[in-house]
């Protein structure tokens, strides 16, 4: 089988499968393969994320002509790529779920608000939704409503062209997943791990070995949970994830045997995609592929830039969102030497004190670190939500810090008029120092100005010596958090409940990271069963339904030593709070969410059902349901309160 990326569309009268350069090693010379008559090649979609090389041809004596992609070639002038980019399309994420049962359909709303363009004075003029075999089947609005698909077929592309005025277009899809008994999902038979930070989000999940067969190499999977609390639909953030399989490991046992499939988003994913070195420099009349107009030669152009060209994939499928930070923070150039691809775009990021991240469903984030903004500023990120003594059960962790850390902070940074080049430098908390062992550094940073590179510097002295910056809590079940949105958790901790006496009232605090522990699904005997492993309180205390990891579910026995031998505490959701410092260490693992129901969609190669896109099928082994029992001493969830932007 001779399989590689084919470089030009399916309709092109030749296509160039996967060429490379005469010396490349990489690859096996069975590469250049004669076909013969009445062979074929079968194109197909696979949507894998990894670095388009670019191209260069000799095209005569000290005659080189360099492509982007195969024959993607610069047009220069102030219609080409140099000043006139194409938009980007947002049109929101994948989404799997279930047709009804009475009608046999789904019915879902669409929104591209979030598109917009990347050239300078362009905006977004037109779209065009094309819904596959959906009803309607294609749309011009901004927010199609109500679109119904039938359950016929498991799995299809909804894409929408976005185009700007300056002609300029870019197509988005997002795969929808119609449930039924007649297309069931993929059976997940466990989580065995689930964390989310900054960066992205991981998953490890458990699949019946019959049910893995049907996976590709490399899949794209999204995972997800269908939520209820109390009988209601609970909404949650982070119910869809959406990921690439990049390893499996078997495990056989005497009663059985499984696969556990390692899942990660494109934020990781990035960190494992190989690049090249990249240079971007301003100039006026752009004459070829590292050429921008000084408009464009920004870190949101830049990231942009690298993710467009160099990772086609990336955008096609998910959102991106950038800091809007854009004509403030120009450069003249950016050189970026040969690294991964997710090592280039943080260091673009980290001279605007920015993160580039992804959150559970794929979106690509591009914010600034609200701790080193002005007040003005950071008064206007979003509170994620605020959280007292009634949304925690436990503050499981709050490191004082007693002395200072660091002495001083050394900023260095510059400033570009578009002209001429200003460097700077600056000193926290000024000429003479203050106490900590060790010094601070903010290096190459690109600011407005003097003024900015001194409230970097100050705030960075600030953060790095805060006297509480690592808290870790276990919240009851209501997971929101995405750390890649880089939005504000508020926390309350009345000072009757902290050992000092002190406590926090409204405390801003940044998500570093979340971790989440699946209980793995049981058949449920008897009338005090919690479904999905959720803990149920009675009058004399708790009863966790938590099991060890790596156990195969039992049916309860009627042993009193037995029953009393299960109680156990039981981890919970839980979210760390302020910047770490430098330890790094993860947040403790937390218990799932009750009533979670797990399943697992696969998107076809082609973009068809093919039998890799399967829906509804009991989440547990078993076909049993446990039925929820929720005491008075459990506060509803539906009371708990979020704050600002979801």
């Amino acid at each position: 089988m001779f399989v590689g990326r084919v470089r030009k569309p399916p309709a092109a009268g030749v296509l160039y499968v996967n060429e490379t350069s005469r010396g490349d090693t990489g690859y096996p010379t069975a590469q250049q393969k004669a076909f013969a008559d009445n062979q074929h090649v079968t194109v197909l979609a696979t949507f894998d994320l990894w670095y388009a090389f670019p191209r260069i041809v000799e095209a005569g004596p000290d005659n080189w002509v360099f492509y982007k992609d195969y024959d993607a070639a610069f047009v220069p002038g102030a219609s080409g790529q140099g000043a006139q980019p194409p938009p980007v399309a947002n049109i929101g994420p994948f989404r799997p779920g279930f047709a009804d049962p009475d009608t046999g359909v789904r019915v879902l709303d669409f929104n591209s608000s979030a598109s917009f363009a990347v050239a300078p004075g362009a905006s977004v003029a037109s779209r065009l939704w094309d819904f596959a075999d959906g009803t309607p089947d294609s749309s011009v609005e901004i927010n199609p409503e109500g679109v119904a698909f039938p359950d016929d077929a498991a799995f299809r592309w909804v894409t929408c062209q976005v185009t700007d005025t300056n002609g300029k277009t870019h197509a988005a899809r997002a795969g929808v997943w119609t449930h039924s008994d007649a297309h069931p999902p993929l059976r997940v038979v466990g989580v065995e791990g689930d964390t989310r930070d900054r960066t992205g989000r991981r998953m490890s999940v458990a699949l019946h070995p019959a049910d893995a067969a049907a996976l590709h190499p490399g899949a794209l999977v999204c995972y997800w949970e269908d939520v209820a609390f109390g009988g209601q639909a609970l909404p949650a953030a982070s119910t869809v994830f959406v990921g690439w399989v990049v390893r499996h490991r078997a495990r056989i046992t005497p009663s059985g045997a499984e696969i556990v499939l390692d899942l990660e988003g494109p934020g990781h994913l990035l960190q494992r995609t190989a690049a090249v070195t990249q240079r971007v420099e301003a100039a006026a009349s752009p004459a070829d592929w590292t050429q921008v107009t000084p408009n464009l030669c920004h870190h949101d152009g830049v990231a942009w830039y690298l993710l467009h060209w160099h990772c086609p994939a990336l955008l096609e499928l998910f959102d991106f969102h950038w800091s809007g930070a854009t004509t403030a923070y120009r450069r003249q150039a950016f050189a970026l030497p040969m690294k991964r691809l997710g090592a280039q775009l943080d260091d673009v990021c980290a001279r605007i004190a920015a993160n580039f991240g992804a959150d559970s469903a794929g979106a690509l984030w591009l914010r600034q670190n609200p701790l080193l903004m002005r007040n003005v500023d950071r008064a206007v990120v979003a509170t994620r939500m605020a959280l007292d003594a009634g949304d925690w059960l436990e503050v499981e962790g709050v490191e004082g810090e007693h002395r200072r850390r660091v002495h001083s902070v050394f900023a260095t940074g510059f400033y570009w008029d578009g002209a001429h080049h200003t460097a700077l430098q600056s000193l926290a908390p000024g000429r003479a120092q203050g106490q900590g062992a060790d010094a601070g550094q903010l290096e190459g940073m690109t600011v407005t100005g003097p003024v900015e590179l001194n409230r970097w510097a100050g705030h960075e002295y600030a953060r790095l010596n805060n006297p509480y910056p690592n808290i870790t809590l276990k919240l009851r079940p209501y997971d929101v958090f995405e750390p890649a949105h880089m939005e504000w958790v508020s926390l309350t901790v009345p000072a009757d409940r902290d050992p000092l006496g002190v406590g926090f009232a409204a405390k801003r605090c940044l998500p570093h990271g979340v971790s989440v522990a699946h209980d793995r699904p049981r058949r449920a005997e008897g009338r005090h069963a919690a479904p999905g492993g959720g803990d149920v309180r009675h009058g004399g205390g708790r009863r966790s339904c938590r099991r060890r990891r790596g156990r195969r579910s039992r049916p309860r026995s009627s042993s009193p030593s037995r029953r009393r031998r299960r109680r156990g505490r039981g981890a919970r959701p839980d979210v760390a709070g302020e910047d770490r410092g430098a330890d790094g260490q993860r947040p403790r693992r937390a218990r799932d969410r009750p009533g979670a129901r797990r399943h697992a969609g696969v998107g076809g190669r082609d973009g068809r059902d093919d039998g890799d896109v399967h829906a509804r099928r009991p989440f547990d082994t078993g076909h049993v349901r446990a039925r929820q029992v929720q005491s008075r001493k459990v506060p509803p969830l539906q009371q708990r309160r979020p704050v600002g932007s979801a």
